[in-house]
């Protein structure tokens, strides 16, 4: 009877696994898909840019990258006060050095001169640098594409800061070291 028990108690742990593997394998699909649909279209918007003196060419960035990030990503809002997600769009403009965010139906975008960008933080930097609100409204996947840029705003040179989740956390990555390529010109 225990010999039964003990058979029973690992195959349950055997199908759990294979549970877990495929809900795993389900899940890195669904980003790769979602991934390339934000992407679209690969071509690089101009073969080269200058900016202050310098060109920068496709081949200074990760091509598929730069090219979705001139054309704008899906991304989602987070506001600071509430966690309440608007789905929006970045841009980033090369030529001028800006980080663009929409929202549907905004008509002003928020502009962030790359060089105004004091610092960006991830869920790798830890949970205290985020608002409860925010991370309490988020599943641990969401919060692996998380990401706060905090820059010195334009016309006040105050501070401010603005809380996004990136379409998957590859492209975050690819997003973070755009951005200090571009900021490193």
């Amino acid at each position: 009877e225990r010999e039964r028990e003990r058979e029973r108690e690992r195959e349950w742990t055997r199908e759990r696994e294979r549970q877990e593997q495929q809900q795993k394998q389900q899940l890195e699909q669904q980003e790769r898909q979602q991934e390339q649909r934000l992407l679209g279209s690969s071509d690089w918007v101009s073969d080269q840019v200058a900016i202050e003196g310098c060109v920068v060419t496709a081949d200074d960035f990760p091509c598929d990258f730069g090219a979705s990030a001139a054309k704008g990503r899906r991304c989602t809002w987070l506001s600071e006060s509430t966690g309440m997600q608007i789905e929006s769009q970045y841009y980033i403009d090369v030529r001028d050095a800006q980080f663009i965010l929409k929202t549907d139906g905004t008509a002003f975008p928020v502009e962030i001169p790359v060089s105004s960008i004091e610092d960006i933080y991830t869920i790798d930097d830890g949970e205290a640098c985020f608002p409860q609100q925010i991370l309490g409204s988020l599943t641990p996947e969401e919060k692996a594409r998380l990401f706060l840029i905090e820059y010195i705003a334009d016309s006040s040179q105050t501070p401010a800061s603005v809380y996004l989740l990136e379409a998957s956390r590859s492209s975050l990555g690819d997003l973070l070291e755009y951005l200090r390529e571009l900021t490193a010109l």
